[in-house]
């Protein structure tokens, strides 16, 4: 081969090394590890949330809480991977906690509790807590006598408030209602029929499950009501690999940059958005 070529080939080869090393070097640390794996590992609840976490029963997931884990991975160049080993919500943190996952993103409430196990971007969504009320048993409670929220839960004869197993909202109703008595549910629906039959008396929730059950079942606003506890934001946040503050800056600044903030009527009319843009896409 002519040495000219050998010589051109060598500093091209040389420059080219070089560009790479710069280039790696320029990475945080942490942005650097997930690169060199080539891939985001998200951990997920296969649980359903409403409007953020659909699953289906092969538990493909989709929803808005997908495609942040989506852009997120594009952002960083590499493949998102999709774990659904979790059973609950507090699985999903262990899992981060752990380091089986990089993030875990399932319409996760920042708790004190949690923060202690896992780092937390700033939140995506800002939403209500909500009691859900069987109208009978306030009134119940209101001819023994009790006049605010926080004693129908907590007197001698309090109501039982429901919740979702394994969710932050435990942890929620606990604060609320120091003593009081507590019941888990699995699904929004066990939850609705138990207050429906007053086997528990009323469910704390986040407004974006009332939104869905009010919507699915009209019918049921005369046998319960809605009331948003004002001064309760369940905000709704990324939980992060506590050892890779890189990969939380750097979250944080893909939640900003591409303005993802939603509340519930927001992700209502993202979601008939995209449902729209999939049946056109269907019949194309």
């Amino acid at each position: 081969m002519n040495q000219k070529i050998l010589k051109f080939l060598s500093s091209f080869l040389i420059l080219l090394f070089s560009s790479n090393t710069l280039a790696d070097n320029s990475f945080l640390p942490g942005i650097k590890k997930i690169i060199n794996k080539g891939e985001l590992v998200v951990s997920f609840t296969p649980q359903t949330t409403t409007l953020f976490t659909e699953v289906d029963k092969n538990q493909n997931i989709t929803g808005i809480d997908v495609e942040i884990a989506e852009l997120i991975a594009k952002e960083l160049g590499v493949k998102l991977t999709i774990t659904t080993t979790a059973p609950d919500w507090n699985g999903v943190i262990s899992e981060v906690s752990n380091g089986r996952a990089d993030l875990g993103i399932s319409f996760l409430s920042i708790t004190t509790t949690r923060s202690k196990s896992v780092l937390y971007t700033r939140p995506y969504v800002q939403i209500r807590q909500v009691l859900l009320f069987n109208n009978l048993s306030v009134a119940m409670q209101r001819k023994n006598g009790a006049s605010l929220i926080k004693e129908m839960f907590t007197n001698k004869n309090g109501m039982t408030v429901g919740v979702f197993a394994g969710s932050s909202y435990v942890d929620f109703a606990n604060h609320l209602f120091p003593g009081g008595k507590i019941k888990e549910y699995d699904t929004i629906e066990e939850l609705v029929d138990s207050t429906l039959k007053r086997n528990i008396d009323a469910i704390l929730v986040d407004e974006s499950e009332v939104f869905h059950v009010l919507r699915k079942n009209p019918g049921i606003k005369v046998k319960v009501t809605e009331v948003a506890l004002q001064d309760a934001p369940d905000l709704i946040s990324i939980a992060v690999d506590p050892t890779n503050r890189d990969l939380l800056d750097f979250v944080n600044n893909v939640l900003q940059v591409r303005q993802i903030n939603y509340t519930v009527h927001s992700a209502y009319s993202h979601t008939l958005e995209k449902q729209k843009e999939r049946e056109a896409n269907s019949t194309k």
